[in-house]
């Protein structure tokens, strides 16, 4: 088996958000899974990153990282991306 050039893998996991308040109508949640691809065991996913959001451009975001070798410097570039803008939703 050929290995990856980068060290993670990224994966994007949706999740129905199913809280009946109308605050929650038109969010997106979900979690990033990082897998290590220097792991060979049955799970080698090493964290979850875990998003909340209305902002309609997460779905751009997702688009240009979802199923990606990825380095820890680009990482860290989601980590802190997905802190800044997509966890938690705005009180209206």
């Amino acid at each position: 088996m050929k290995r990856p050039k980068e060290k993670y893998f990224v994966s994007f996991v949706g999740e129905a958000v199913l809280n009946p308040d109308p605050k929650y109508n038109g969010v997106v949640g979900g979690r990033i899974e990082v897998v290590d691809n220097e792991l060979y065991t049955p799970f080698p996913v090493v964290e979850e990153i875990r998003y909340l959001t209305k902002d309609e451009s997460f779905y751009e975001f997702s688009e240009k990282w979802d199923f990606r070798d990825i380095n820890e410097e680009q990482l860290n570039e989601i980590r802190k991306i997905v802190k800044d803008k997509y966890y938690g939703i705005e009180e209206e």
